[in-house]
């Protein structure tokens, strides 16, 4: 019979629950299932206390001017000025071209930020196929942007298709007066 180092077994086992646990923690720290989708308030929130250098960089895909591809049904796609010469690091979609991010396409590879603005009821009948966003390997974040009266979480829970937990969904509204 073979003798088992039972030092050896210990210490494998114990390296093996570590690395489970660490890996379930980081996935669900806050990268949380997409569709549990958040405020944008709540997520910059917990950034800044998970990680501040994460939370700097939402803030600056958000607010500041980055290489941006515009995806318009009507105008169909094009380039921000800096992201002629730059990566995209946004891609700025209508809701009714959001077929068109499926199909890959190398100058969006790039992207971190998927930003789409609701601007009307019917925007909200297009729904979001997480699982074909896998054609865009950096995404990150989707911001959806209200600029209409609705109930976020319940219209975000039917528009949301598939899975990804590489995203994390974040919500604002914005009704104009």
């Amino acid at each position: 019979m073979k003798k088992v180092n039972r030092k050896h077994c210990a210490y494998s086992t114990l390296s093996l629950k570590t690395i489970l646990l660490l890996g379930i923690f980081m996935t669900n720290v806050w990268f949380a299932t997409a569709q549990q989708a958040q405020t944008l308030t709540k997520v910059q929130t917990q950034l800044q206390k998970d990680n501040p250098k994460e939370a700097k960089q939402l803030e600056h895909l958000l607010q500041d001017i980055v290489p941006t591809a515009y995806i318009n049904k009507a105008k169909g796609m094009h380039l921000s000025k800096s992201a002629n010469t730059q990566a995209v690091q946004v891609i700025e979609v209508s809701p009714e071209s959001l077929e068109q991010i499926y199909i890959p396409n190398e100058s969006l590879n790039s992207a971190v930020l998927l930003d789409i603005k609701f601007r009307n009821k019917a925007d909200l009948k297009h729904s979001i196929n997480l699982d074909k966003l896998k054609v865009l390997p950096n995404l990150k974040y989707i911001h959806l942007l209200f600029e209409i009266e609705t109930d976020e979480k319940n219209t975000i829970n039917q528009m949301l298709k598939g899975s990804n937990e590489q995203i994390v969904i974040i919500y604002n509204t914005s009704v104009p007066k």
